[in-house]
């Protein structure tokens, strides 16, 4: 199961991050991105169906599997970027079942709707990992600037 959804709220940090060099630049969305992620692995943990003991005790399957197999990986685009998908593990195969259902069994969506219910929470949570993100780098940028000698320089011509 692979649900995705594309945020384009960043707009003012993006401008900000272009002047990074490239390598910062991946940290830095990287981090907003994996903690856009956790946020909602979190909420569809809580909303996984995990089976109750009656139900495994007439007869149905205990879904604590998938509960546990809630995954988030790291995906490289074509162009270089890379993307956060957040999903279940092979040995959770049946969490499509039970999210869009089949023929025979009636749809229990868990993993749609916990999107919904998070995905503020996420923008507000990758909204803060950016702009950490974005004063950390840019403090590793002054220090660099600083240790280089160039700022003595500047202050010398300047009088």
């Amino acid at each position: 199961m692979k649900l995705e959804f594309d945020l384009n709220a960043f707009d003012e940090m993006e401008k900000f991050c272009k002047d990074l060099p490239k390598k910062m630049q991946d940290k830095v969305n990287g981090g907003a991105m994996r903690a856009g992620a956790k946020v909602i692995k979190q909420e569809i943990e809580a909303s996984a169906p995990s089976g109750s003991a009656e139900s495994q005790a007439a007869g149905g399957k205990a879904h604590h599997k998938i509960k546990d197999s809630i995954v988030v990986k790291k995906q490289k685009e074509g162009n270089g970027q890379f993307s956060y998908v957040i999903g279940v593990s092979k040995k959770a195969y049946h969490a499509i079942f039970i999210e869009f259902g089949t023929r025979f069994i009636s749809p229990k969506p868990f993993a749609v709707p916990a999107i919904e219910r998070s995905k503020d929470e996420a923008i507000q949570s990758m909204s803060n990992a950016m702009f950490k993100g974005l004063q950390r780098e840019s403090k590793k940028l002054a220090g660099d600037y600083f240790k280089s000698g160039l700022s003595k320089r500047r202050k010398k011509r300047k009088k």
